[in-house]
């Protein structure tokens, strides 16, 4: 009896047990939530509850269609924020609706998001986890049926990462092993999600070939990473990169209000929908600058109620600046800068435009503090257009950016070409405008402050206007001069000169007073600069703007340049007790001399920039230069430019050693710090940026530094972004700099050196006994050069600075 007893419990214990483990298996077969929780729902709740949020907002503010997926979208955001089994129940049988339709989802890709999402959302519900197994297993089944429609068909090329992406989420979700494997390896349909993107994202992190194309994909790419994160670790490492680069691509360009420029897109992103993929975006990677932005888009619209449902809860705002951003491939170089209150963001445009946009290439578009549009310049030959981009793949839609340097503080420099010796990348092509194969059109822009030097060389037609506009229209106030200021202060008041105004006829457009043009008269000869000068202001409380007494002065050059400055140009701008001396020059190997209040100058570079103030130089910054000196004050450096080849290159580690001429500055590298890759292929010249990784510090007296270099994560395969891999023979240039900076703390002058060249220092000194102390370097014997004649000079090799820096200061 005892015997028979035990067996039956232990029978009865098995068999219990086999119900339990069949019960965990159910469990673990049954879908669960991957992007949303329980508790980020309630926390929602709560929130809604405090700034009494009501249904008819979520139908208001809904990006999600009006169809069956988007009904059922809006009803599980409902049963979300307000709760109750009722609106549990009525998300359901909206799904329901949605997925028992004819064709579910086929309509849009849209509309398998939202049921996807809205999946999601629902089994994240509290009410969800006490809903009856039998209202689950229904829902599972119907899923299981029809997973396959709702999401359709893989669609055209346009839109095939976007639906690869949602694939990769479906599989995660929905369990389905097979729907994953085709996201993450590929099959009959197209290749993997990985690879797609790498098709037709540049290194910059711009999808396509239009904004709306690039939000929807870079927002259901976050999506599936945001699902991967929890579902499959290993595939979110994969997939982040790209979302991540696709999330900073949208911040750029929308920053700070949250509307891309409305001068480069014909088909602007609204705040919300931007909003959306900046709020998944923080959500899953973090990007503090994507909160920072989305604060600012919500102080001018509502935050949509959803919102708090795909993003967190609350947005924290961090003490963090947007710097100035270079994106090539997508042809963008944003320069961000700001002085007394003015804030302005210019945008060179080397390609973005081609998303939709007449404005041509290496035109300037500049936004206020606030975003709104404040200006825009371009040059325009014979009155014409430029060339509209192939719609062949392999034919670069951008211009050459040949370099872009921001030292903080200081000022930002970047400059691109256009020109037809570069073909496919040529703004206007031969046969529009004579002989320009030969021609010449580029563009440098140096922000410093509220000031903005633009410089633009041209040559090729007959005929050259540069074309300014302004929101609030311009007036000249002295016929004659070659000098504008805007009507209005709203949203930035601006004043506009050329630096170089003989032969230059200047007229604001009677028709349109928005328009100034400055024309160059005559036949252009060997081709004219325009160096214009932008200064910048707002208004005060009472409205008025305070404008200095700014002149402009343009100096005298040995040996001296045409007359139209197409070789070369300084001149002054000088505001009260403040002077800045600007120098640029087309050949960096040709030395200038010029005077300027008694004291004498020597340029020899690309660019340079002098500051000083009573009388005093504050900063010596060069760039590609090897000669500037003021006085007694002054740099030298062996080369503009370094010229060197990739040699082996590790495509698995993204890694190649390079070799240049000389020693480089060793340690993490600033962001000026930058190797250019040049490709001469059939697409034309090609830019690639890459970063210095790890350098030698073995090196021999007059024997080339070997180092590593590290690509961009997002490195192309194929030439339909304008991309390229590194290759071993690939061509490398580097652009040098050198900045000397001088201040006063407590008695002492005190000098700062960013170089990354050899470099010779000249300063002046109190008298013959006084030595140089270096306080901040990597040189053992801190003590370095002999005065005499009141001047200190000695040299300094990138190898001996930290980072790339150094500080000394006299001592006797």
């Amino acid at each position: 009896m005892t015997m028979r007893l035990s067996f039956r419990l232990i029978t009865r214990g098995l068999a219990a047990l086999l119900i339990l483990a069949l019960s965990y298996a159910a469990r673990a077969a049954e879908p669960a939530a991957l992007v949303y929780s329980a508790s980020h729902v309630m926390d929602a709740r709560a929130l809604a509850s405090r700034v009494n949020w009501r249904e008819g907002m979520i139908d208001q503010q809904s990006l999600a269609p009006q169809n069956l997926a988007g009904d059922f979208w809006r009803a599980s955001v409902k049963a979300a924020l307000f709760g109750e089994r009722e609106r549990l129940n009525a998300a359901e049988q909206a799904l329901r609706a949605a997925l028992e339709a004819a064709e579910p989802a086929r309509s849009s890709l849209e509309d398998a998001a939202c049921l996807l999402e809205g999946y999601d959302l629902l089994m994240a519900l509290p009410e969800w986890a006490g809903a009856p197994a039998e209202q689950k297993q229904t829902l599972a089944a119907l899923w299981a049926g029809r997973a396959d429609e709702a999401l359709g068909s893989a669609p055209g090329a346009q839109g095939f990462a976007a639906w690869r992406a949602l694939e990769w989420y479906a599989g995660a979700l929905l369990k389905r092993d097979d729907f994953a494997q085709a996201a993450r390896t590929g099959d009959a349909a197209g290749p993997a999600l990985t690879a797609a993107l790498q098709d037709r994202v540049t290194s910059d992190g711009l999808y396509g070939r239009s904004i709306g194309e690039h939000l929807q994909t870079a927002e259901y790419v976050t999506l599936a990473a945001s699902a991967l994160k929890s579902a499959s670790p290993e595939a979110f490492v994969t997939l982040s990169p790209f979302a991540d680069a696709m999330v900073n691509a949208t911040i750029e360009l929308t920053w700070p209000n949250g509307v891309w420029p409305a001068s480069l897109s014909s088909n602007d992103a609204s705040p919300r929908r931007t909003s959306r993929l900046l709020e998944r975006g923080y959500a899953a990677l973090g990007d503090l600058k994507a909160s920072n932005l989305l604060k600012t888009i919500y102080q001018t619209a509502p935050r949509p109620a959803e919102n708090a449902l795909i993003g967190e809860i609350i947005l924290p705002r961090v003490p963090l600046s947007m710097g100035s951003a270079l994106m090539p491939q997508s042809g963008a170089a944003i320069l961000r800068g700001a002085s007394n209150g003015a804030t302005a963001e210019v945008t060179l445009d080397s390609g973005i435009s081609r998303f939709g946009a007449k404005a041509g290439l290496l035109s300037v578009h500049i936004q206020s503090n606030d975003g709104r549009a404040a200006g825009s310049s371009r040059v325009v030959i014979d009155g014409m257009e430029q060339i509209q981009p192939a719609d062949d793949p392999a034919t670069p839609q951008n211009a050459l950016v040949a370099d872009m340097k921001e030292i903080p503080q200081i000022g930002t420099y970047v400059t691109a070409q256009a020109s037809g010796v570069y073909g496919e990348r040529a703004a206007y092509a031969n046969n529009q405008i004579a002989n320009f194969s030969s021609g010449t059109y580029q563009r440098a822009l140096y922000q410093s402050g509220d000031l903005l030097i633009d410089l633009f060389w041209v040559r090729g037609g007959s005929k050259h206007e540069f074309q300014a506009t302004h929101p609030g229209g311009w007036e000249q106030p002295d016929a004659g001069t070659a000098f504008v200021r805007s009507r209005s202060k709203d949203p930035l008041a601006e004043r506009l000169w050329l630096a170089n105004p003989n032969r230059v006829q200047t007229r604001v457009d009677a028709a349109d007073p928005s328009l100034a043009v400055f024309e160059y008269d005559g036949q252009p000869g060997d081709g004219n600069l325009f160096a214009a000068v932008h200064e910048y202001s707002i208004a005060d409380a009472s409205g008025e703007t305070a404008e200095p007494d700014t002149k402009i002065e343009m100096l005298r050059l040995d040996p001296a340049p045409n007359d139209r400055n197409f070789q070369a140009i300084a001149f002054t701008v000088v505001r009260g007790q403040r002077a800045d001396l600007f120098f640029a020059s087309l050949d960096p190997d040709q030395e200038y001399k010029t005077r300027w209040r008694d004291s004498d100058f020597t340029l020899k570079g690309e660019f340079a920039h002098v500051h000083i103030t009573n009388g005093l130089i504050d900063w010596l910054y060069s760039i590609n230069g090897t000669n500037l000196q003021a006085g007694n004050f002054g740099v030298k450096t062996v080369k503009p430019i370094q010229y060197g080849a990739l040699g082996r290159v590790d495509q698995a580690e993204d890694l190649a050693t390079s070799v240049l001429d000389y020693p480089m500055a060793i340690d993490e590298p600033p962001m000026h710090e930058s190797l250019l890759a040049l490709d001469q292929d059939a697409a034309g010249v090609i830019y690639q940026p890459i970063w210095v990784k790890a350098l030698d510090y073995r090196f021999e007296p007059n024997e080339p530094q070997r180092m590593q270099v590290i690509q961009p994560a997002l490195d192309m395969t194929g030439p339909a972004n304008a991309g390229i891999r590194l290759r071993g023979g690939l061509q490398v240039i580097y652009h040098n700099l050198v900045l000397l900076t001088r201040r006063v703390e407590k008695g002492h002058e005190i000098y700062h050196l960013v170089t990354t060249n050899p470099v010779t220092v000249r300063v002046p000194v109190w008298n013959d006994l006084t030595h140089i102390y270096f306080t901040q370097s990597t040189i053992i014997d801190r003590r370095r050069g002999e005065a005499k004649d009141g001047v200190i000079e000695f040299t300094a090799q990138p190898t001996e600075t930290n980072n790339g820096m150094m500080e000394f200061l006299h001592y006797r």
